[in-house]
C-alpha cells in the first residue's frame, strides 16, 4: 500500500494495518504523514461532525478545527488507533461548540447523503442513512462509530464519555 511503501521508518511489520503504519509515521513526526491522515480520515471526521451538528457549514468548519487540533496535538500523540483518536477529538470539539453557543443537540431533518460536501456521498451499509435519520444525534454518533467506522465499544466509550455497558444495550 501507499503508506507501507512510502514509510521512511522501515518496512511495515506484517501484522500492521495501514492505520497502524500511519500512526507510527505520525509518532515519528514524518512530514507527509499528516497530509495522509487528512486524506484518509476527512470523510470520517466530517460525517461524525455533521451527524452531531446537523449543518453542512458547521460540520465543514468543525472538520477543519478537528484536524487543526490533531496537528497541534501531534507532540502528545502516542501510536494508537487513529480513528478512535480522531473520533475523540471530533466528539469533544462538537460538544464544546454546543456549550459555547448554549444550544442543544439539533435533530438532523434532511437526508444524510444530501449534505455531504462536494456531492461525495459516503458509502453506508444498506439503509443505514434512513435509520440514522430516526435517531437522536448521540445515538447517530454511536451507530456511526460502531457500524461505519468499526470502533470497538471501549473506543466509543473513550471518545464519547458514555459508559461501555450503556453502549452495548
Amino acid at each position: 500500500t501507499q503508506l507501507m511503501n512510502s514509510s521512511r521508518v522501515g518496512v511495515a511489520r506484517p501484522e500492521e494495518s495501514d492505520e497502524q503504519v500511519l500512526a507510527r509515521r505520525l509518532e515519528n513526526q514524518e512530514t507527509q504523514a499528516f497530509d495522509l491522515l487528512v486524506e484518509q480520515f476527512f470523510k470520517r471526521v466530517y460525517r461524525q461532525a455533521f451527524l452531531l451538528l446537523g449543518s453542512v457549514r458547521e460540520a465543514e468548519d468543525a472538520t477543519q478545527e478537528v484536524f487543526l487540533k490533531a496537528y497541534q496535538g501531534l507532540e502528545k500523540f502516542k501510536a494508537r488507533k487513529l480513528s478512535a483518536w480522531l473520533a475523540t477529538i471530533t466528539h469533544h470539539h462538537c460538544m464544546d461548540l454546543f456549550r459555547k453557543h448554549k444550544r442543544e443537540v439539533p435533530v438532523v431533518a434532511t437526508a444524510f447523503e444530501d449534505n455531504f460536501p462536494s456531492g461525495k456521498e459516503p458509502e453506508l451499509p444498506g439503509n443505514l442513512d434512513e435509520v440514522l435519520g430516526k435517531l437522536n444525534e448521540v445515538e447517530n454518533e454511536v451507530v456511526l462509530l460502531r457500524v461505519v467506522e468499526g470502533l470497538e465499544y471501549h473506543e466509543i466509550a473513550s471518545a464519547t464519555g458514555l459508559k461501555e455497558g450503556t453502549l452495548r444495550n
